[in-house]
């Protein structure tokens, strides 16, 4: 969250993107795998679509979710590649008008290791997942990190659409608020997608009408490309996997934001 919007009042330490933000959470994950763990992962995204349970206000709900969790086959055979229970959850969550970000997950280097759901790739823009670079104790570029997840997805999807992750951010080292109204330093792709949903709470405050998929396309369309070559490198990727770009600009737990 700090990196999201973290302001210290007292300092001034702007160790969020978007600092000042409003924000609103809610924790699913605390739980062990099936049952009622994939009945919350709904109800809370049926709640970050109308928090407020009035469908006459809109100011209530949140610019971006960040989705600092997901679900692979280590943790159960059920969750399979490219699992779909909770996709209509999300494009509902999308339809009013909340950008969806996931972090791709910290199994990596080995190829085609993002987490569902963030390994869906039924557009080129959902789901948008967020890798990780170390832009702590490297200059640029900086290099993907060992333990962020790579692409390509394995959903069965036409090679176009195989890139995963889309984008990747700081997720090395970074410094943010940590409980009890400390500062720390931490390390995962839950550290670097919230660089990319503080720059979508950064947009929304600077234009608040501006559609979901206007956004996505944005983050691409200014994210530093590294090129056909370096897709194929362990510089991006790792051995022949594909990943599109190495940082977004700089600017856990399921968590939102408003501007």
């Amino acid at each position: 969250m700090g990196t999201m919007t973290g302001l210290g009042a007292a300092t001034e330490d702007t160790v969020g993107v978007a600092w000042g933000a409003q924000w609103i959470a809610t924790n699913a994950i605390g739980q062990s795998v099936q049952g009622d763990f994939e009945a919350d992962i709904i109800t809370c995204f049926e709640w970050f679509t109308e928090p407020d349970g009035d469908p006459g206000t809109i100011d209530d709900v949140p610019d971006v979710v960040q989705n600092s969790w997901g679900v692979h086959e280590g943790l159960d055979s059920v969750y399979v590649d490219c699992f779909d229970l909770w996709w209509n959850a999300i494009d509902n969550c999308e339809a009013a008008g909340v950008v969806v970000i996931f972090s791709a997950g910290n199994e990596g280097p080995e190829p085609g290791t993002l987490r569902s759901p963030a390994d869906r790739a039924t557009t080129p823009l959902n789901i948008l997942s967020v890798g990780a670079v170390d832009a702590t104790n490297y200059s640029w570029p900086y290099p993907i990190e060992g333990f962020s997840s790579r692409g390509p997805t394995l959903c069965p999807v036409d090679p176009p659409l195989q890139i995963k992750p889309e984008v990747a951010a700081p997720g090395d080292s970074v410094y943010s608020c940590t409980p009890n109204e400390h500062y720390g330093n931490n390390s995962g792709t839950s550290m670097a997608g919230p660089h990319v949903s503080g720059v979508v709470a950064l947009m929304r405050s600077v234009n608040p009408d501006m559609d979901v998929d206007t956004i996505k396309q944005i983050l691409l369309d200014t994210a530093r490309d590294e090129g056909a070559e370096e897709r194929t490198t362990t510089t991006v990727g790792d051995s022949s996997t594909p990943t599109r770009r190495s940082c977004v600009v700089w600017a856990g737990d399921t968590a939102a934001s408003r501007a």
